[in-house]
């Protein structure tokens, strides 16, 4: 019998940290949630992945406090992107929407396509509602004799008031049902890299 072994393949990282001036963005949003309840009510009228109540898709075009906040993720990552050395000259915000996910109320699996897509988690500590992250369903060899489950295709990602995670767009994620009284809110934007100048080194 030829010798087998085995090779780890298609690792996957997340990043995050934490914002400056929580306190600050949790009012401004605040605001914004309690005018769209009240008279506004930008909800985009087609059906989309979170069964909660959100802004329209470009709500940094409609709200200047979600578009300074916008300009302040993006610095981060453009400095962050900078130090690390990533082949991504600067990043354009596309897409910006505020979620509030009150008892019961969740997002199904779902991608953000070729996005860097970013989500804040703005009061989230106080709701019985997790985000997670979901592989894709490829098959997995189980050993007959083998009680558990070797492989998990879904992942909690434990985040508290103030985290930012940022992730490649194509990576599956959902947030479970809110079981609290207690509303969640984040605040999600999908952003594009901007490439300003011709690639020489690639001609």
């Amino acid at each position: 019998m030829p010798l087998i072994s085995r090779l780890p393949i298609f690792t996957q990282e997340l990043f995050y940290y934490q914002i400056d001036n929580l306190s600050e963005w949790q009012e401004k949003i605040q605001h914004i949630i309690m005018a769209e309840e009240t008279n506004l009510k930008t909800e985009p009228s087609e059906r989309c992945n979170v069964f909660a109540g959100r802004t329209d898709w470009n709500s940094h075009q409609r709200y200047k406090a979600l578009d300074d906040l916008g300009t302040e993720i993006r610095l981060s990552l453009e400095d962050f992107i900078r130090k690390e050395g990533y082949d991504i000259p600067t990043l354009a915000l596309h897409e910006c929407w505020v979620n509030w996910y009150k008892k019961d109320e969740h997002a199904v699996p779902h991608k953000h396509d070729n996005f860097l897509a970013v989500v804040l988690f703005l009061n989230v500590e106080d709701s019985e509602s997790y985000f997670f992250v979901h592989a894709d369903n490829n098959a997995v060899l189980q050993k007959k004799e083998t009680n558990h489950v070797t492989y998990n295709n879904l992942k909690q990602i434990n985040v508290k008031d103030g985290t930012v995670i940022f992730f490649d767009g194509k990576v599956m994620h959902s947030v479970s049902a809110n079981k609290s009284n207690k509303t969640r809110v984040t605040v999600a934007f999908n952003f594009v890299p901007i490439y300003d100048e011709i690639r020489h080194e690639h001609k």
